[in-house]
């Protein structure tokens, strides 16, 4: 992973910078390639750290999560001062929110349901943020659909179709109530998230989102994928590749007499567990880089380590082409 060159690296969007979606069963290792990418981007951006546990220089990554499986596997990162941690996790109104924290607004210290009313770019120690990690659409999608349920529930008709809705009552008159998505609610959650992971692409420096997987079919075909879940239905899973300039799956490999790994996919792949399944991935290797160059798996997953691997295959397809241009 080299250093971040603004415009100089031809991702041709973001203004040179890359967008990551990282998907996978929950236990799989997406979370941990949060920490490993903050932690490559800080020392691969000058950052050192001194003899009192202080961090100097380089850029950090700020990490906004509403996952309720929480962040253990990155304590250490965050500990040090390499992750800014956003616990989004049992705010209130995530319309709010989100559009908020897309925009790389905080909350103020003294009451998180009050956010800055400009985008912050720098952490609380004045650091410059040069990665934002969003944890992750599935639980945002989710978020979304809970608070559509709730809203039914308090007799909000959202886009006027017929809505699913149990009220029943204890012995004590006390009302419990209860409320399903209607299609109206699907639709509005796969448009805000769409959105949303546009809007969040505004944001100066690397981009990562982290989904668990889900199982769907392609548009127009019989054929099963896993994909990211959005959290919103399955309509959008197989078309996520296409939102990200690079989706990459993590895996639990299991063999025989060693402890289980983890493994991150770069490019589409049979499902290890089933293999008639087909996994999305793209890498988007050029098709000017050598095969050699195009790695299909990492092992152990290293998000940091791929990266440097995409930009490998990228100059040597440069390369390539120079080559034949000077022949000519």
């Amino acid at each position: 992973m080299k250093p971040l060159r603004m415009n100089k690296e031809a991702e041709g969007r973001r203004g040179g910078f890359p967008s990551f979606c990282v998907y996978g069963r929950s236990g799989s290792g997406k979370t941990p390639q949060i920490g490993i990418f903050a932690e490559a981007l800080f020392k691969h951006t000058g950052g050192t750290i001194s003899d009192d546990g202080t961090l100097v220089g380089g850029l950090r990554t700020r990490l906004y999560t509403a996952d309720r499986g929480g962040y253990d596997t990155i304590m250490s990162e965050i500990e040090l001062g390499l992750i800014e941690l956003v616990d989004l996790r049992g705010t209130e109104k995530p319309w709010v929110w989100m559009a908020k924290a897309i925009q790389g607004r905080m909350p103020t210290p003294t009451d998180p349901n009050r956010w800055t009313k400009q985008p912050m770019l720098k952490d609380a120690h004045d650091n410059v943020i040069g990665c934002w990690a969003f944890e992750g659409l599935t639980e945002w999608g989710d978020a979304l659909m809970r608070d559509m349920r709730a809203q039914a529930v308090a007799g909000v008709n959202i886009g006027g179709g017929a809505q699913a809705l149990i009220e029943q009552k204890d012995e004590d008159g006390e009302k419990f109530d209860y409320a399903g998505n209607n299609k109206a609610h699907y639709l509005m959650g796969q448009n805000r998230m769409n959105d949303m992971i546009s809007q969040s692409m505004r944001l100066p420096g690397y981009l990562i989102w982290t989904a668990i997987d889900l199982r769907s079919s392609e548009p127009d075909s019989a054929r099963q994928v896993f994909g990211p879940d959005v959290g919103v239905g399955k309509a959008m899973t197989s078309k996520m590749p296409q939102k990200f300039t690079y989706t990459w799956r993590t895996v639990n490999v299991a063999k025989k007499g060693e402890a289980p790994k983890h493994a991150l996919y770069l490019v589409t792949h049979p499902d290890p567990l089933v293999p008639s399944i087909t996994c999305v991935c793209n890498a988007r290797y050029p098709k000017d880089a050598p095969e050699a160059k195009k790695v299909s798996v990492v092992e152990p997953a290293d998000m940091a380590r791929a990266y440097s691997i995409v930009k490998e295959a990228r100059d040597s397809a440069t390369a390539a082409i120079t080559s034949r241009l000077r022949q000519s």
